[in-house]
């Protein structure tokens, strides 16, 4: 099985990415055997000495197109770093040719031997839903107090979305695409960037910070309403 482990940020995030890389190139030896594990950097405003280390980490570099899989995005809607979310439904364009896709935000750090190995083996054989993380435990300071929590995602979702929709899904539990992993034949894919483009293509008159959650917001309503989701223990994330 072909598993292309993704992740991307820009060069101030280029300390954490390290230490993912690192803990990542551990996690890979514990794979099953015969499995191919790729690790694909997607760069989105990184200096040279960065993308060498990474390089020579084993790292393979690409390149997001904003404007040719999310065309007329207005540029004051969206700052280059968002690049590190907008792409994050296209990867099986952007990293093409394998079987299962896993996303890792860099402020992640794998510590289980057995992470990577059983994100990837239970999404290979998840019917294409995607195996992600609700934000519900303990380590998530906005489950401190619920209410609050509840009320950023009304007004969120409402913005998006309308108050039916934000009634319905507001007091789900977020599920979270700093950690996802998702087979490349999924109809997930197709359905989340096709949603993203058409709510970056609306006039927001409610919260404008909904637009920088719009990615996660996006495949939340998709899912959820699809049921094309297996829930990860948070701790994944």
């Amino acid at each position: 099985m072909r598993v292309a482990v993704c992740f991307a940020c820009n060069e101030a995030y280029i300390p954490l990415c390290k230490g993912l890389v690192l803990s990542l190139r551990d996690a890979a030896r514990f794979v099953p055997q015969g499995w191919d594990i790729g690790l694909h950097f997607i760069d989105i405003g990184c200096e040279a000495p960065s993308l060498a280390w990474l390089t020579d980490a084993g790292v393979t570099i690409h390149t997001f197109d904003r404007e040719r899989h999310l065309p007329g995005i207005k540029s004051n809607q969206v700052p280059p770093y968002a690049d590190a979310q907008l792409c994050r439904p296209f990867l099986p364009f952007v990293v093409p040719d394998s079987d299962v896709y896993l996303w890792i935000d860099c402020d992640i750090w794998v510590q289980g031997t057995d992470a990577v190995a059983t994100a990837a083996d239970t999404a290979a054989h998840a019917a294409g839903k995607i195996l992600i993380c609700p934000e519900y435990h303990y380590g998530y300071m906005a489950q401190r107090n619920l209410r609050l929590a509840v009320m950023a995602h009304s007004r969120w979702y409402t913005a998006l979305y309308g108050p039916e929709i934000a009634e319905e899904l507001s007091f789900l539990p977020m599920l979270n695409s700093g950690f996802f992993a998702l087979q490349a034949g999924s109809p997930v894919w197709n359905k989340w960037g096709a949603e993203l483009a058409r709510l970056y293509a609306m006039e927001i008159t409610g919260d404008p910070y909904a637009l920088h959650f719009a990615e996660q917001l996006g495949l939340n309503h998709i899912i959820h309403r699809d049921k094309s989701f297996v829930p990860l223990d948070p701790l994944f994330n």
